[in-house]
């Protein structure tokens, strides 16, 4: 049950990180990215249109109610138009204009009364008042009654000082006339003139708000893109006075114009006075509760009215929300599929990848002749699958290359080693190397940089004197153990027939020199010292100074400046003679040791030499091997982590 359950979580493990997954995520993270930009820009823009549309709509619902309206008002100001010479024939006879008046009501459908008030006084049998006003009766009948009086006291209403100041038709703001029959009216006002064209009466054609409210509130709105609910239209007067308006409760009592003063936005003022110069418009406005909504604005010509449209601003904006969620659900549905189809396509274009990593873990366990996959295809798999197969040919070749090589490398390395011993059986190894002797005590060391070596050291003694040599071959590894090998032959056997320390230099230099193709030198110190008392002869060619540590201190010997062996064959080299005391060592060494460089490539030098030597003669380790340990251990310690770069050799002779 566990391995079940460990192979699910596997399988869950390889499919979350193939590649065909990846991939998949990313290009559906790449699509929602873009998808979320292109909703945010087609709620932005559907806003934009739908207002627009809006706009567009009310402008043809204005136009649609304007026709609606003209018709009816220009209806009712042509009958009284037509109506005034009536009324101006039987100025003569009072009892005939309550006739006239009820003619003009039967003739016209849209008016709910009409009357005319006469100024004052002037029939005086009929009083101050004289007015007379036709109505409707329940029956589809009309009759006409006098309603002048001081308790209605027409002289003052607006709708007939209005005509008698401008001397012109005009229609009144809108009032509430209990005697016309407790309705809010609005008035056609028209002036009755006389022969001598003085005015004495006023003819009004009563309509009914109602019925004008019926004609704005049926506009068609089948083609609107808010919803009805939403969307409600008023009209206002010249004055600002809402004339209709949905609620009931507001016409007549409140201004629209006195809203806009009372907001603080400028914007609104602005839109008062286009309202009062009959300009069109579509704007933005604040509501008490904070709210903005949309209105749309435009005059009924022949009025002076101005009817208005409003819309909530979020309406529009939640439409457009609405689209793009529409569209954000369709668009998601469409990740969804993407999402299956683009795994699916992506699995199956990288199947091969997956054969291929099989095959490469084959290869790399060593089966380089593991199987690789067919592809069909001339793409980039293709070309995977032949970079592949020349990997195998080339990685067999290799291998084959590496198996010769490495069997000539283990050859040469064991050939190698044997020419290490050999080198190192040609040098003296055995220390202390004369365990019989007193009078003197000798140890040396020879660390190579490579397998084998360039540096020599050898001694020996003869009739009481102790011949020794110390020397450096240019360059490094096998050429250099060779010259070596023979500088090392040519020492003892000069040496065997020859004392003086500077013709053993000039017999071996002669040798070096007449064979030396490959242009080699070799730096050698020669010493010869006598045992007996002390006196040795030494011949310097081009080698370091050794250091001489005894009772007086601690020096270089001083030495000439003769030419490396095999530089020129007619070099004469120099002998030279101190004595040594009992007790003074002789530390010789070669270059490997003042030029040993740490990972800074900072050298080991000559001060450190003397700084070691000082600290082994006052601490008392005055033994030659005891002095080359410490040599050894403070080189060491100074080179570190480096690697050791020239071949390092110190000898010490103790004269006892």
């Amino acid at each position: 049950m566990k391995q079940k359950k460990e192979k699910k979580k596997g399988a869950f493990y390889r499919f979350r990180h193939s590649l065909s997954t990846k991939l998949t995520w990313r290009v559906m993270l790449t699509l929602l990215f873009v998808t979320s930009l292109s909703t945010i820009a087609v709620i932005f823009i559907s806003g934009v249109i739908i207002t627009y549309q809006e706009m567009v709509r009310f402008g043809n619902m204005v136009e649609i109610t304007n026709l609606k309206v003209n018709g009816m008002l220009t209806s009712v100001e042509a009958t009284a138009v037509n109506s005034a010479p009536d009324f101006k024939e039987c100025i003569a006879h009072p009892d005939k204009v309550g006739q006239v008046t009820e003619e003009v009501l039967a003739r016209n459908e849209q008016l709910i009364g009409c009357g005319i008030g006469f100024k004052a006084n002037y029939f005086p049998s009929k009083g101050r008042w004289y007015e007379l006003y036709a109505t409707r009766t329940d029956s589809t009948g009309t009759e006409v009654r006098e309603i002048g009086s001081e308790s209605h006291d027409y002289l003052n209403a607006e709708w007939y000082t209005g005509a008698i100041e401008q001397g012109k038709p005009v229609w009144s703001e809108p009032y509430y006339d209990e005697a016309g029959g407790g309705r809010i009216l609005c008035s056609y006002s028209m002036p009755i003139r006389d022969d001598r064209d003085s005015i004495i009466a006023v003819f009004g054609s009563d309509i009914d708000l109602n019925g004008l409210s019926d004609i704005v509130n049926n506009n068609d709105h089948d083609f609107a893109i808010i919803s009805d609910d939403k969307v409600y239209s008023f009209v206002i007067s010249h004055n600002g006075t809402f004339i209709v308006h949905p609620d009931k409760e507001r016409i007549i009592r409140d201004n629209f114009y006195t809203f806009l003063e009372e907001n603080d936005d400028a914007e609104d003022d602005e839109i008062a006075v286009k309202m009062s110069n009959g300009q069109p418009g579509f704007s933005v406005i604040r509501l008490e509760d904070g709210s903005k909504e949309f209105i749309y604005y435009a005059p009924l010509k022949s009025t002076g009215w101005t009817m208005v449209f409003a819309m909530p601003k979020s309406g529009i904006f939640q439409l457009a929300m609405n689209i793009g969620s529409l569209i954000l659900v369709i668009m998601l549905f469409s990740l969804f599929v993407t999402l299956v189809a683009c795994y699916l396509i992506f699995r199956g274009v990288t199947k091969p990848l997956k054969r291929f990593a099989e095959s490469a873990d084959e290869i790399a366990k060593g089966n380089f002749n593991a199987p690789l996959p067919l592809v069909a295809s001339h793409d980039e798999v293709r070309q995977l699958n032949d970079s592949f197969r020349e990997m195998q040919r080339s990685l067999r070749q290799y291998m084959e290359e590496l198996k010769e090589t490495t069997t000539q490398k283990a050859s040469i390395e064991s050939e190698l080693n044997i020419a290490r011993g050999i080198q190192m059986a040609m040098l003296p190894k055995t220390f202390p190397p004369y365990p019989d002797r007193s009078d003197i005590d000798i140890f040396a060391q020879l660390k190579p940089a490579k397998a084998v070596g360039g540096d020599l050291y050898d001694f020996y003694i003869r009739e009481g004197k102790l011949f020794f040599c110390v020397g450096d071959v240019s360059g490094k590894g096998v050429p250099a153990s060779l010259v070596m090998a023979v500088t090392r032959a040519l020492f003892r056997t000069a040496s065997a027939h020859e004392a003086v320390p500077g013709r053993i230099a000039s017999a071996i230099n002669q040798v070096i020199s007449d064979n030396n193709e490959t242009n080699m030198f070799v730096t050698l110190f020669i010493g010869s010292l006598d045992l007996a008392t002390g006196e040795m002869d030494y011949s310097n060619a081009g080698h370091d100074a050794p250091l001489l540590m005894g009772t007086e201190g601690i020096g270089l010997l001083p030495v000439d400046s003769n030419l490396p062996i095999g530089v020129t064959a007619d070099w004469e080299f120099s002998t030279q003679h101190t004595t040594i005391h009992h007790g003074t060592m002789i530390f010789l060494y070669t270059d490997g040791l003042t030029e040993a460089e740490n990972i800074k490539h900072m050298q080991f030098g000559e001060d450190r030499i003397y700084e070691v030597a000082h600290q082994a003669q006052t601490e008392g380790d005055d033994n030659p091997e005891t002095l080359i340990r410490r040599m050894t251990d403070a080189v060491s310690i100074f080179v570190g982590e480096a690697e050791q770069s020239d071949d390092l050799t110190m000898l010490t002779i103790k004269y006892c």
